[in-house]
């Protein structure tokens, strides 16, 4: 059984993740997706599912560390500005 080429949407979301997320995590999901797509074109099914789920997990990683990331600037960012108003003197 083929199965479907999603090289447009891995592509696209590692493209998204490169800009928003988390860069490394993006580069690697933009090489496997290319990788995998040559395997695809190539008639290697098996490769290619194999570094589709690479592109996968690259994507959750990435989207995990870069919520994860956020999260705490946006944390830090409150504690300073907390901090910047409760240290204040009139």
């Amino acid at each position: 059984m083929v199965p479907e080429n999603k090289f447009g949407l891995m592509l696209g979301l590692s493209i998204a993740e490169l800009v928003c997320c988390f860069p490394i995590t993006g580069i690697i999901g933009i090489i496997f997706a290319a990788l995998a797509n040559s395997a695809y074109k190539e008639g290697n099914y098996e490769d290619y599912e194999a570094k589709a789920k690479t592109v996968k997990i690259a994507l959750i990683v990435g989207l995990v560390i870069g919520l994860i990331l956020n999260i705490l600037v946006l944390v830090l960012y409150g504690a300073a500005i907390f901090s910047a108003i409760g240290s204040s003197s009139y």
